[in-house]
């Protein structure tokens, strides 16, 4: 069972988000358990008592459940988005891009856990095959990716992509210089190029979701 967003037939914006950011309250209360598990299942292992054994199930449990109910009673993530050939087109196009994200972090993620540090949130030298295969993914996927969403969007997604990527590239094109240069007058820490990448991105899609829900 899914809670739509939509009221009497229409598009609901409020509805829409006020659902999500219930549903998202949910997902932040079912960590409780799970990093009550965790901790519990890592003090048995280091040699606790029963104890913590008993405490680690009884919050798998808890997590379990809260799980279940998460799903079951999971919003629509797709902005009211229509259930034909092309919705679900684009249903599955987000989930591939959600994925590829995921699976781009796993080669880093490996590599931290072998030279114990983060490597994903860093500028530091990366192992050249984690490297290469985090490339790989995201060159590979992301042409892919786009190509096809703009196949399947349908005129107001479309337009609303495109205002928020402007808005983002003019976010770009206004503070990239202003830290380049603030960074060599000395006013600036030298400039991160994933932290503009990540604020742009934000931007547009903020903008986006924004401009399709008005």
């Amino acid at each position: 069972m899914r809670i739509d967003s939509r009221g009497d037939g229409d598009f609901s914006p409020i509805r829409y988000w006020s659902t999500i950011m219930l549903w998202s309250l949910g997902v932040g209360l079912a960590l409780v358990p799970a990093v009550l598990a965790a901790l519990k299942l890592d003090d048995y292992l280091a040699g606790g008592g029963t104890g913590d054994l008993a405490i680690a199930m009884v919050a798998a449990i808890a997590l379990s459940a809260a799980a279940f109910a998460l799903w079951r009673w999971r919003p629509d993530f797709w902005m009211g988005e229509p259930d034909t050939p092309r919705g679900r087109r684009m249903r599955r196009l987000g989930l591939a891009c959600g994925l590829v994200g995921v699976i781009v972090t796993v080669p880093l993620s490996a590599a931290s856990n072998r030279t114990d540090e983060i490597l994903l949130f860093g500028n530091g030298p990366v192992p050249p095959v984690a490297a290469a295969i985090a490339l790989a993914i995201w060159a590979l996927s992301l042409p892919a990716l786009i190509v096809l969403g703009r196949r399947n969007m349908d005129e107001v997604a479309s337009k609303a992509h495109e205002f928020g990527m402007s808005i983002g590239f003019q976010v770009f094109a206004y503070a990239a210089p202003i830290w380049w240069m603030g960074w060599r007058g000395g006013f600036f820490p030298q400039p991160d190029l994933m932290i503009m990448f990540v604020a742009t991105l934000a931007v547009a899609t903020i903008v986006s979701i924004w401009r399709r829900s008005t």
